[in-house]
């Protein structure tokens, strides 16, 4: 499985992610043209090759022209400014003519900026006005990490512990402790695993690298056993005892037998559907499940005023969400969907060819605590009943202990 990894031993940022990702070999002058199709103007982003403690490394700057500073910097007081609501963003992201799973993937970094602002200051999310988060450069940060992510294609992305340093900083609220509350809020919103270094005194992760880590990243430890494919370092912009730097590496992981099936952190999609009818649940069951969706399940419920609706369910890895999310809002039109991330464990298990009586069929075998369980998997089951006309519940009843013969497939 193609996959990204995140070390972030100093932190993260939004100029860092970039830097590493364009580091890692995305095209600089085709993320340029994307981003020029955001349509924003009085900005450059600037990349170049720095050294941070002995290793080379990219570092991007966006800059903004004269004109673009004294319209959005908080130190000119103009906090409402044209690009601070997530309203503005989303009319940003609509209209611009980039990739659609780059605008999704934006504008689900800015979601989570906007739900921890307004947290952390207990206002509406519609009321909240960033400071770092929304201004010009951070767009561009944020939307060129996902043009990234969508130019390089991993199929997981998976990331270490989290870092910040240690003190407090002069915010245009006031002095705030580091690591500053918005951050606080987007890893515990994750329960991402979190520490301090407390030899470095200010700040190694922002809210813009807080937000992209805890969308992106489907789970956080170690690095993954996989066969190395390039390593790309973003640097940030102060000096640090450590190298002030992100690493993200980029390689075909090599699972343990079922590892990826034992303890994974799944993602689960619900909603409700009005309107609808059986045959158009049927079709969009077979569309998730073919997406990527490992579970779908649908339950009829009565909600308010009495009307009738369906509870959808969905449990999937975190690189299918996109997809999945698409074909919900394309296929069955509900106000929204809500997320939730999920711990799972499940029993180990192989699959199986068994020869069996009716012919050779798949099976799945179940281990828990020295006991076995098989079943016969459907499709296979279907396929024998229709040539052989045997009934498929006999087939579906074959036993375990009838085994004739197991070979790993």
């Amino acid at each position: 499985m193609r996959t990204l990894y995140f070390d972030c031993f100093c932190g993260i940022s939004g100029n860092m992610v970039l830097g590493a990702l364009l580091d890692l070999g995305v095209d600089e002058q085709w993320l340029i043209r994307q981003l020029r199709n955001l349509g924003l103007s009085g900005w450059e982003l600037h990349v170049g090759s720095v050294n941070k403690n002995g290793l080379k490394s990219l570092k991007s700057d966006v800059r903004l022209d004269e004109h673009t500073i004294h319209s959005i910097h908080p130190e000119h007081q103009v906090h409402k400014h044209e690009h601070s609501s997530m309203d503005a963003i989303s009319t940003i992201l609509a209209t611009a003519g980039i990739p659609e799973p780059a605008k999704e993937l934006a504008l689900r970094i800015f979601q989570r900026l906007a739900e921890a602002e307004a947290k952390v200051n207990k206002i509406p999310v519609r009321e909240v006005r960033f400071f770092e988060a929304g201004d010009l450069a951070s767009i561009i940060y944020i939307v060129g990490t996902a043009l990234c992510i969508h130019d390089l294609a991993p199929q997981k992305i998976t990331a270490s512990v989290q870092y910040d340093g240690i003190g407090f900083l002069d915010t245009p609220q006031g002095m705030r402790p580091i690591p500053v509350p918005t951050v606080i809020e987007l890893l515990a919103s994750r329960k991402v695993p979190f520490r301090q270094h407390s030899f470095v005194e200010g700040v190694l992760t922002t809210p813009t690298g807080a937000a992209i880590i805890a969308e992106l990243a489907a789970s956080f430890g170690d690095m993954p056993e996989m066969q190395l494919m390039g390593v790309g370092y973003g640097a940030g912009d102060k000096d640090y005892t450590l190298p002030n730097l992100l690493r993200v590496v980029l390689g075909e992981t090599i699972p343990e037998k079922n590892e990826e099936e034992r303890d994974s952190l799944l993602t689960v999609l619900e909603t409700n559907i009005d309107n609808i009818t059986p045959e158009v649940l049927g079709f969009v069951m077979e569309r998730l499940l073919a997406s990527g969706a490992k579970e779908v399940f649908f339950i009829p419920i009565f909600i308010k005023k009495g009307c009738f609706s369906t509870f959808l369910s969905i449990l999937c890895e975190e690189c299918a969400v996109t997809v999945l999310e698409r074909i919900i809002f394309t296929e069955m039109a509900p106000l929204g969907i809500r997320r939730q991330w999920v711990q799972r464990h499940a029993r180990d298990r192989q699959n199986l060819l068994v020869s069996s009586p009716f012919g050779l069929l798949h099976a799945k075998e179940v281990l828990f605590e020295g006991k076995q369980r098989a079943a016969v998997q459907y499709n296979d089951a279907r396929r024998l009943a229709i040539e052989t006309g045997t009934p498929l519940r006999d087939l579906l009843s074959f036993a375990p202990g009838e085994i004739l013969h197991i070979q790993t497939p």
